[in-house]
């Protein structure tokens, strides 16, 4: 997978990293950069693949963003199949990019075997937060300012809080600022994990404002794109991964490599 830095500063050495690689799937002819996106959370059934699009024709091979690759994530009919790939690095703070950031994807979600039609390929930012205000620490678990923002499709394709059917056999572009995408969160200071829930979904800046301008300072330490649980019988292809906060700028495209034969 290569990791095109289009413009800005690079990653800082010895950045913080939060993400490890979970295993390679068998028969799988190419492998992850692994100075770049890995395989974070495999689970079950899951599997994360870079593949070439190539003659399977239609939009998936017609209209692929970039180059001829993508990243295909899919899962079974287990409710604990999940594949989630990311990258772990240094990318500024949430308050910075909630006051000028972007994030963006291309994402396609194969009809072929759907067992749920809200499902596709998720893009989330991992958060953390080393300065946690006292009124945001939880009186039973302590300080917990770690936690991940996930962007769902389904929860931003029509009014907010409401879950829709993601359409199928096309790329779809997804772009998010601070203002601008509805986030559910794991859980983080006093708040529980949302488990999936985007009925209380809200953007970053409103997320921001609920916890008191608390996440203003907090460090965004990865980027993943994945299918989680309970989310059966997804195909999802996800490439053209682009990030911006302040003088960061960075595109990822997602291309099939054949491992070199020995």
């Amino acid at each position: 997978m290569r990791n095109m830095l289009k413009s800005g500063a690079p990653l800082l050495a010895g950045a913080l990293s939060l993400f490890a690689f979970s295993g390679a799937s068998a028969g799988v002819v190419n492998a992850f950069d692994p100075a770049g996106w890995d395989r974070v959370d495999m689970r079950e059934g899951g599997a994360a693949d870079l593949v070439d699009l190539t003659g399977l024709g239609g939009d998936l091979e017609n209209n692929a963003p970039l180059g001829s690759g993508a990243l295909r994530l899919t899962t079974g009919d287990n409710n604990g199949d999940k594949a989630e790939v990311g990258i772990g690095g240094a990318f500024g703070t949430l308050g910075d990019f909630i006051n000028g950031g972007s994030l963006s994807y291309r994402y396609f979600k194969d009809s072929a075997g759907d067992l749920n039609a809200f499902a596709t390929a998720a893009i989330k930012l991992t958060v953390l937060d080393l300065n946690i205000d006292p009124g945001n620490v939880d009186p039973v678990d302590g300080p917990d300012g770690f936690t991940t923002f996930v962007f769902e499709p389904t929860w931003n394709l029509g009014a907010a809080g409401t879950s829709v059917a993601t359409p199928t056999d096309q790329w779809l572009a997804a772009s998010i600022s601070g203002d601008d995408g509805v986030f559910w969160h794991t859980g983080v200071y006093r708040e529980d994990n949302l488990a999936g829930d985007g009925s209380d979904g809200r953007t970053l800046a409103d997320w921001n404002a609920f916890f008191g301008g608390d996440l203003s300072d907090a460090l965004i330490v990865g980027i993943s794109v994945g299918v989680g649980t309970f989310n059966q019988g997804q195909t999802a292809y996800v490439d053209d991964v682009r990030f911006t906060n302040l003088d960061l700028s960075f595109s990822y495209d997602f291309e099939a490599m054949p491992i070199p034969v020995p």
